[in-house]
């Protein structure tokens, strides 16, 4: 068989891969259901915990011996509990304090007396479970004077993601995508189902803690992953697809799927399952694993119906082994930052943190490490959402009038970004510097035609091959094909 010469190699770039395997096949097919079952699942694990810290309607528990009287709940509420004077309800932190026998024999028709002295639940809560279940609040009683403590088990869940998504991020562009799925959803798994047993506020919030720390990352890990299995005209479809319709019902039904089982702990047993997906196949090859990355083409060929053939096999070899001799296998969030191009669509997606743009924009030897930095910023600006909020305390259009500049704001800072419609998915550092670079200011690929598209792939790939970082900015500078 005789060896294509470097210079004249077929493959430039892995999305050319797509052309031998298939772009959006029956294999991509199973990718994309794993996708729409991640989404259901993310719902349930972000927003379940809410379903778990619920607080049913409640009122203090009667002093014991009351029986003698012979009250019937609702009698016995309107005797024990006071009500607020505004709106006629019940207090759900306060009873009276009297002795209510010797009040009910002595004055069988004026009681209760809003005169009575009151004192805080000392006998612990009676709760409304008509329209509720019982939950962990219920369970441990975090109403009245404890009520803040479902607020932190809740903010510290947020916590835990902040926390361990730069660090798992960058751990899935040095050892591998799968293995950080896998670890953390095993891991977040466990932690979530001991969780629905537990017993005190302190053992809850541990183990919600890793719950968050690990499942964040393992969905955001499993998205870069999915994404890059597919060819750039089915990304958009499998990034936001599955979030659309399977992210929203999931949304929609879980309340009713909550009161259906009327129980936390079952329900928190429910929400935690696994799913495993292969290894990125891109990844496997910017660290010059080549033979790994050739079995999972030829199963993703033979699940698409295509057979790889001899001659793409040892193209890619080829292109394996220049792959290979790039050593960035320890690049990092701070080499994003080392060059101007990469330096200022980073920074851009920091201050937007858009879910798809960071896998499409970022190298593949730090898109790990690169999106869930730009995740962990989006947790930071949340944490801030709820002072927006609060200046509605010196002026109801504030929230309104901040909320809309961020927004307009953003959308200036997205004119950094490029177009990443049908274009190749970066690989190394120099990838991430010199693609998108040749592209207008009213670059649209909508309105080209197919063969201008194409042009466009030849030339990335060109850029690839033998166009400098240097030649690319000075085209740059030049005002010729200029990217904002």
């Amino acid at each position: 068989m005789s060896r294509l010469p470097p210079h004249k190699m077929a493959i430039t770039e892995f999305d050319s891969v797509f052309n031998h395997i298939g772009g959006f096949g029956r294999y991509q097919m199973g990718l994309f259901v794993v996708n729409c079952i991640m989404n259901v699942f993310l719902a349930f694990i972000y927003f379940g915990q809410m379903f778990m810290t619920l607080t049913p309607p409640h009122w203090c528990r009667p002093p014991p011996g009351l029986q003698e009287l012979n009250l019937t709940q609702e009698e016995l509420m309107h005797l024990t509990i006071p009500k607020d004077n505004t709106s006629e309800k019940f207090l759900q932190c306060r009873r009276y304090d009297v002795d209510f026998v010797e009040e009910v024999r002595n004055n069988n028709h004026s009681w209760p007396n809003t005169s009575w002295p009151t004192v805080k639940c000392t006998h612990g809560w009676n709760y409304d479970y008509s329209f509720y279940y019982p939950t962990i609040t219920s369970q441990l009683d975090w109403v009245c004077d404890d009520d803040w403590l479902p607020t932190l088990s809740q903010s510290l869940f947020f916590v835990g993601s902040l926390v361990a998504s730069p660090l798992l991020g960058w751990a899935s562009d040095k050892w591998g995508r799968l293995p950080i799925i896998v670890s953390t959803n095993m891991l977040g798994g466990v932690a979530g189902i001991i969780s629905a047993f537990c017993s005190s506020f302190v053992s809850f919030t541990i183990f919600r803690f890793i719950v968050g720390m690990t499942y964040d990352t393992h969905f955001m890990v499993t998205y870069i992953l999915l994404l890059e299995y597919v060819s750039s005209e089915y990304r958009t479809v499998m990034a936001n697809v599955p979030i659309m319709f399977f992210l929203t019902a999931a949304m929609c039904s879980m309340p009713w799927i909550a009161l259906g089982v009327a129980n936390w702990s079952t329900f928190a047993i429910i929400i935690h399952a696994p799913q495993l997906v292969p290894e990125s196949a891109r990844w496997l090859i910017s660290k010059g694993r080549t033979d790994d990355t050739v079995k999972i083409l030829k199963k993703a060929a033979s699940v698409n119906g295509k057979t790889l053939t001899p001659d793409f096999l040892e193209e890619f070899r080829e292109y394996g082994s220049k792959q290979a001799k790039n050593d960035e296998s320890t690049a990092t969030v701070m080499d994003l930052l080392n060059t101007p191009v990469l330096r200022r669509r980073f920074l851009v997606l920091c201050i937007i943190s858009g879910q798809q743009y960071p896998v499409e924009v970022l190298p593949t030897v730090a898109r790990g490490s690169g999106s869930m930095a730009i995740h962990t910023v989006g947790y930071l600006a949340a944490f801030t959402s709820p002072y927006i909020v609060y200046l509605s305390k010196f002026g109801y259009y504030l929230p309104y009038l901040v909320i809309g500049m961020i927004t307009v704001a953003g959308g200036l800072c997205c004119i950094g970004l490029p177009e990443t419609l049908n274009q190749i998915l970066p690989d190394s550092l120099q990838d991430g510097e010199t693609y998108f670079c040749d592209q207008s200011f009213f670059y649209n690929p909508c309105y080209r035609k197919n063969e201008d598209v194409q042009e466009d792939v030849i030339t990335m790939a060109g850029m690839k091959e033998g166009v400098d970082n240097a030649s690319c900015l000075e085209n740059v500078d030049k005002g010729t094909n200029k990217e904002i």
